[in-house]
């Protein structure tokens, strides 16, 4: 037989292998047509988005060593950075509280040849042509950032005593809440229940009020050697907590029942971080993994969605045999943040009827 023939029936054989290997469980998100390539995405296809954030007007800024502004519908392909902080330094970590009118974004930078923090800087209004950054004092070190209902949560580092403490900020005063952190930890996840925060540095899970004593939470009732904690969330319409676990080879999900931890799922691909999301009146709770996502009914049952054909229109990294390691919600429409794979979005399109994703 020809060379040209032979090449011929090996393509062929791989295409219909891939056709048939689609898988029929699909879940809510997905098709074996949803999953392509936007031609028109401003942002590199393989960044690691760090943070995403969004205003009451629907503008967004994403942090990626640099900062990513969304805007007018579009993504700014350019790295913005502000006049007030020098442009060589990378940014780092971002969020957002609407309990601060003055300044709702907040940005930590860090010095690219000591690699330690460079500051915390702060925004009104950082979509403007002519946007203000201040900096903000009152801690040392400032490298990480979290928000959870309307307050900011900032991670500082003793670089001398190689230790973290973690500071709350009301808009003029930073509160120490946890300190002397050990530093070959880090802060993973924060929820709030409505009465307490929960914070989860490490193998430790930490649980109180702002200014007020924070307690140990026991863990020892999850089962496994070499537990790591990676995700942290309250699910509000159930008053539930629930908890990622990664042991060195699989995931599990636990929930709180009041004095300890009840498995509600087990023999996961490891797990990253949770958000929660409504689609045609169905609430499900999303769980980032290290191949895509889990769809969870808040119960037991996990569907990890998968799409196994390759298309000809799509020329990247397939968001299925992706690290998803979080998702940020808005409205009807959720972002994946991924690792080396962009920024994905699900939403359905204008004049369409399906929910589709589409790298950013």
């Amino acid at each position: 037989m020809k060379t040209p023939a032979v090449l011929l029936l090996f393509f062929a054989s791989l295409f219909i292998t891939g056709f048939l290997s689609c898988s029929p469980d699909i879940g809510l998100f997905y098709s074996v047509t949803m999953e392509e390539e936007s031609s028109a995405g401003a942002l590199p296809p393989t960044i690691s988005p760090g943070d995403l954030v969004e205003n009451a007007s629907g503008e967004m800024l994403l942090v990626s060593g640099g900062l990513y502004l969304y805007t007018a519908d579009a993504w700014k392909s350019d790295v913005v950075s502000p006049a007030a902080v020098d442009p060589q330094l990378p940014a780092d970590s971002l969020a957002r509280s609407a309990a601060y009118a003055y300044g709702t974004f907040f940005v930590c930078f860090v010095d690219n040849e000591s690699g330690y923090p460079a500051g915390l800087y702060s925004s009104a209004d950082p979509f403007a042509e002519t946007s203000a950054w201040t900096k903000t004092t009152g801690v040392t070190n400032p490298e990480r950032l979290l928000a959870e209902n309307g307050v900011l949560f900032v991670v500082s580092r003793d670089i001398t005593n190689a230790t973290w403490s973690i500071y709350s900020y009301d808009g003029s005063v930073f509160t120490e809440e946890l300190p002397d952190l050990d530093v070959n930890a880090g802060v993973w996840d924060m929820a709030w229940d409505g009465t307490d925060y929960w914070i989860l540095w490490g193998e430790s899970l930490y649980r109180g009020t702002l200014g007020g004593v924070k307690t140990v939470v026991d863990c020892s009732s999850i089962d496994g050697a070499n537990i790591d904690y990676t995700g942290l969330f309250f699910h509000d319409p159930t008053g539930t907590i629930y908890l990622a676990a990664n042991s060195l080879s699989k995931g599990s999900v636990w929930s709180w029942n009041g004095t300890g931890w009840t498995s509600v799922g087990s023999e996961l691909e490891k797990l990253n971080d949770f958000a929660f999301f409504t689609v045609n009146g169905t609430p499900v709770i999303l769980v980032g993994s290290v191949e895509g996502y889990y769809e969870f009914d808040g119960v037991s049952t996990f569907t990890l969605p998968e799409i196994t054909c390759v298309y000809a229109t799509y020329k990247t990294l397939e968001l299925s045999d992706s690290v998803i390691r979080e998702f940020m919600v808005s409205g009807d429409t959720f972002y994946a943040l991924t690792s080396n794979a962009g920024l994905w979005k699900n939403s359905v399109p204008v004049g369409g009827s399906t929910r589709s994703w589409i790298q950013q």
